[in-house]
Order: C-alpha cells, then structure tokens, then sequence
C-alpha cells in the first residue's frame, strides 16, 4: 500500500467510520419497516411463477451450533437436546410443503443453500431425511449448486463422504483464522484438517465451489498475523474466499462484549487489514467478486 492510499484510507475512515448493517441485502435488514402479511407472501410465491426468472434458490436456515463462537452476529442456539432439533428439521419439512402448493412444480432448482448455525453439527440422518424431502418434490436442474456451511472442526472425511453421496457438491468452511491465539480468545475450535488437506480431500470428493471464510477485526490479530493467515489459505487454493469484517455489537448479542477484555484492531488497522487481504487474494489470481468475496476466474 503507497503513502498515498494510505492517506486516502485515513481521510475516508475519519469521514465515514461508524457502524453499518453487513451488505447482505439490499435495503439493509434494519430498513425493514412491516411484517408482511400471510397473504401477501402467498401472493408473491404465486406471483414468481410468471415474473422473473423461472429457476428457483432455496436457503434453509438450520441454526444449531455445538457451542457459540463470542465473535458471532447470526441467529444460532446452542445447548438443545436431540429431540428439539428433529422436532424442528420436521417442522421444516412441513414447511417446505407449505410452499409447494403455491410453486410451480416444474420450475427447475438451481441453487438449495444449508446455512446457520452449524448445518454440520445436526445428524446425518436428520439432513439426509431433509434433502430427500426436497430433491423427491421439486425438479432439480443437472447443474444445480446444492452447498453447506460448515464447522471446520466437525469435519471428517466419512461426514464429507456422506454429504456428497446424498448430493452436495459445494461447501464453504468457516475458516475465520489460522492463529491458535485469536481462536482461543473467541472460543473457536480449530479445523480438524488443516485448511490446504482439506480443499484437496474435498476436490477429490468431486466437490466444487469450495468456499473459505475468514473474520478480521478479532482479538489479537494483527497486519501481521493476518497476512500469515491469507497466506495459508492462498496455498489451500480454494475457489472462493470470503473475507468478512468482524461486527461489534454487543448491544445485540451481548456474548461479543466477553471480547473487549482482548486486545482488537482500531478501526484504522482493519482498514489496512482488510485492504491488504484483498490486494493479496487479487495477486493470488482471484477476482473480486463483491465487497469482501473473490473467487477464481
């Protein structure tokens, strides 16, 4: 980075430094202004079977986590026994058939995306029931993404044998660091199998689409550390890096306030951070494909 971007940085940090809701959607989440009515969400699910693209996404949000992580902003529960979440995967389902009656059964799928929580965490069975639910009632296009986010640390290679027998073909490991010191102060478990094993067990699996994210802003990384962070992960050779900015808010999920007793980046530190991780996966060959997501050409 020159003098003169750095400059430039600090000029537009002084300026527009402050908390802002993440660039997942557009308006922001916290822009919403009314619960939409039962029927109008019916209205609008018969309505995207004439307007708009034909194809269809569907995202399912399983929640549970094995323990939380201080650093987390997502809605997650921890500590429910086994039978809360098979009563809720059925639930799901239930769900799912809800919708059907309002969908063209012939739209192809071309995207299902298991997010959290820790869709890992919950029992094979369980998911594999799930995704039969979905794949027996809809039509799945040949070239459909059907992904999961996962805890690097409740990997194993059976696990990843079954995901792949029941149909996943893409996954995206929640990576966040590589530093045993900044993952103990967040009370992250470490990945089971480091991070360049695992895209290559992957890719030997027939899995594409390999995703791995990072945080920074966490306790105790630096410019430094981090770039030994990005580092490995450039080696691991994934197709997609997603390089997220730590969100403090404490004041929503009051775990994060146990983190102010570590040392953090100030806002201009992540700032370079943040910049010099992107300038890093550019030289790597990937190409940016949004505020804090690259992916190989």
């Amino acid at each position: 980075m020159t003098i003169t971007e750095e400059k430039t940085l600090e000029q537009l940090l002084l300026k527009y430094d402050g908390a802002v809701p993440r660039y997942t959607s557009y308006p922001p989440a916290n822009f919403f202004t009314e619960d939409p009515a039962v029927a109008d969400c019916e209205e609008l699910l018969r309505t995207s079977n004439h307007v708009g693209p034909r194809n269809i996404s569907l995202y399912i949000h399983i929640p549970f986590c094995a323990r939380r992580c201080l650093f987390c902003g997502c809605h997650t529960e921890t500590g429910r026994p086994g039978v809360f979440i098979r009563q809720y995967l059925e639930m799901l389902q239930k769900e799912f058939r809800l919708l059907l009656s309002y969908l063209d059964r012939s739209r192809p799928v071309t995207q299902i995306h298991f997010g959290g929580g820790t869709p890992n965490f919950v029992p094979f069975a369980n998911l594999e029931e799930l995704m039969k639910c979905i794949t027996g009632e809809l039509h799945l296009d040949p070239s459909a993404e059907i992904a999961m986010e996962c805890d690097p640390s409740l990997i194993s290679l059976p696990r990843l044998e079954e995901l792949r027998r029941v149909g996943f073909n893409r996954l995206s490991f929640g990576i966040q660091d590589v530093n045993p010191q900044v993952l103990g102060a967040v009370d992250r478990r470490p990945s089971r199998i480091a991070a360049e094993e695992l895209v290559h067990i992957c890719r030997s699996l027939g899995f594409t689409g390999i995703n791995l994210d990072l945080i920074y802003g966490l306790p105790f990384q630096t410019r430094e550390s981090f770039q030994k962070t990005v580092d490995a992960i450039i080696e691991a050779d994934p197709d997609r890096v997603s390089l997220f900015p730590y969100a403090h808010v404490p004041w929503v999920k009051g775990h994060q306030a146990a983190l102010q007793k570590f040392p953090m980046p100030d806002s201009m530190d992540r700032l370079r951070i943040g910049a010099e991780s992107r300038e890093a996966f550019l030289r790597a060959g990937y190409d940016a494909i949004g505020m804090d997501h690259f992916s190989k050409p």
